[in-house]
């Protein structure tokens, strides 16, 4: 319910009547439901969820708070919810942009002709970026799956076995420790291929001198988590040792800023003001950090373009990386929870001063 108070508080900034939510994660936020088909409209007094007959036991177990309207099986989500928003003599209605394609704003324009549409960006979004107590427990147990597995995988690489072959044994052991799926496809990379940041797992082998990539995340309870650590297969050269060192000091002077009320392009800067001084700023391409929760990528952002502030709550990642063309590339990434005072760390795969060696 204080999710819905606070939508309704957002409602009376806007202005509107009411909000249609049809966004498949801001619909799992707001109301819990996990199934593949649902809207939500939610009004100053009252709330309905529309859904198919597939789903009406499965609503009626999940979704609290809110009046269940089931249609029959020839009339669409849409209809439904046009239908009672007219009879509630609704002038106006708030609609998530970022969740409908044109297609589909221009059908609700159709189908709620008479209501004005108001289109709208991360209404529900902007709740999302602060986590409550049970979203902290699912990330945190989500974080605590992926460093187990992490611990689990360092011993099974070396030389002649190949990313895909990590990758699976990666995603397995995760869900053997837990997890309910995966945050997204693990990242795993070796040699020159770790200079692509979001490369994905080939038939490549492990050979000594590599740099590796491991880029990885376990889902629970719908929450996601997020770590990336870069290791060697044998000695390291001198000039690995550098570029990763470079890294990891840009890392954590970032996060020496972190805490609620920092803002979130200064936090990019002090991490990237680091990596550029020393010659690699255009090989830093991507930004910090962002938020993670239902989705593995969520508000805020750091980077360049990073709009507002922290506040207490967020689950942000800290991920700053070199990436040389025909070299390779240095990444390390970290999840913590904004506080008043400073962060929690989440992860707690070591994150050493000199580059992990198997």
């Amino acid at each position: 319910m204080n999710r819905l108070d606070s939508l309704r508080r957002r409602l009376k900034r806007l202005k509107t009547d009411a909000f249609l939510c049809t966004g498949r994660t801001n619909l799992r936020y707001l109301t819990a439901f996990t199934g593949s088909n649902g809207a939500a409209l939610v009004s100053a007094e009252h709330a309905w969820f529309f859904t198919d007959f597939r789903y009406k036991t499965q609503s009626a177990e999940q979704v609290k708070g809110f009046q269940i309207v089931v249609p029959p099986p020839a009339k669409d989500l849409f209809k439904a919810a046009a239908r009672v928003a007219k009879q509630n003599e609704f002038g106006s209605l708030a609609v998530d942009a970022n969740s409908l394609t044109v297609a589909q704003f221009e059908d609700a324009q159709q189908t709620f002709q008479g209501i004005d549409l108001i289109s709208t960006r991360e209404v529900i979004e902007s709740q999302r970026m602060v986590k409550d107590a049970s979203e902290l427990a699912a990330i945190r147990k989500a974080t605590a799956i992926a460093d187990a597995a992490y611990d689990f995988i360092l011993a099974r690489i070396r030389p002649g076995r190949t990313e895909v072959q990590i990758a699976r044994e990666l995603e397995a052991q995760m869900l053997k420790l837990g997890a309910d799926g995966l945050a997204f496809e693990p990242i795993v990379i070796s040699g020159a291929r770790t200079a692509l940041p979001h490369g994905r797992p080939s038939t490549k082998r492990f050979e000594r001198g590599d740099l590796v990539t491991l880029d990885f995340g376990a889902l629970f309870g719908g929450y996601r988590s997020d770590c990336t650590r870069t290791i060697c297969v044998g000695k390291p050269t001198s000039e690995q040792q550098r570029i990763y060192r470079l890294v990891r000091d840009a890392h954590f002077a970032a996060k020496e800023h972190i805490r609620s009320g920092g803002g979130c392009r200064a936090i990019d800067k002090v991490a990237r003001d680091l990596i550029t001084t020393a010659g690699y700023g255009n090989q830093f391409g991507h930004g910090l950090g962002h938020g993670v929760g239902l989705d593995i990528h969520e508000g805020p952002r750091f980077s360049k373009l990073g709009k507002g502030k922290l506040a207490a709550g967020n689950v942000m990642t800290v991920e700053p990386g070199i990436y040389l063309e025909g070299w390779g590339g240095v990444r390390i990434e970290d999840l913590l929870v904004v506080t008043d005072h400073g962060f929690e760390l989440l992860t707690t795969a070591p994150n050493p001063a000199r580059i992990p060696v198997v």
